[in-house]
């Protein structure tokens, strides 16, 4: 039984297989990392595992990197990654996928959203106020979780987004630039 695995993991079209199931655990690991909805951080975990799985079948099959892989992600999913996953994205880009993996995975081991950190809670509150349409409360629990966690990018990102939906676009300038001094490496930041 185990030649007939070994014959078909050598085949083409199963290479490409594991490939394609890389690039979706990638682009859902950029999905979730964004934590627009707050309950990502499990995705996260869920995303990195299936691009391990992927990664091992493709490397049991000699399979190599050639191409853009991320490339193939941003054709459906952005790729504006938060900083503290740049580095693996980047590593990703060189074709350097297992070093990639374990930055990536000691990336998700210290994110808010996946440890589930106290500024978490707060930033959902804020994100929770914000659509329900009470800007005020929402700046407040944004603020908060920003100094629980100072280096909290999306909580950054997000007040200087709440704060240009509410017509106080130097508030939200004066936000991105403090992000910038925070988070230097905030892609977002320097894009807003």
């Amino acid at each position: 039984m185990a030649w007939v695995t070994a014959a078909a993991l050598s085949m083409p079209a199963v290479a490409a297989a594991q490939r394609q199931a890389f690039v979706q655990g990638v682009a859902e690991l950029a999905a979730a990392a964004e934590g627009n909805f707050g309950d990502e951080g499990p995705q996260v975990g869920r995303a990195l595992d299936a691009m391990s799985r992927a990664l091992d079948q493709w490397e049991r099959q000699g399979g190599t990197v050639e191409g853009r892989l991320l490339e193939e992600v941003a054709r459906g999913v952005p790729l504006i990654p938060l900083a503290a996953y740049r580095p693996g994205f980047e590593q990703i880009g060189r074709g350097e996928l297992r070093a990639a993996m374990e930055e990536l995975r000691r990336a998700a081991s210290a994110d808010a959203l996946v440890t589930g950190a106290p500024s978490e809670t707060r930033r959902l509150q804020g994100l929770v106020y914000w659509a329900e349409s009470e800007p005020d409360k929402s700046i407040e629990q944004l603020e908060a979780a920003i100094r629980m966690h100072p280096g909290d990018e999306r909580s950054r990102l997000a007040l200087a987004r709440v704060l240009s939906s509410t017509g106080r676009d130097a508030d939200a300038e004066r936000v991105l630039l403090d992000t910038l001094r925070a988070i230097p490496a905030s892609a977002r930041a320097h894009w807003w």
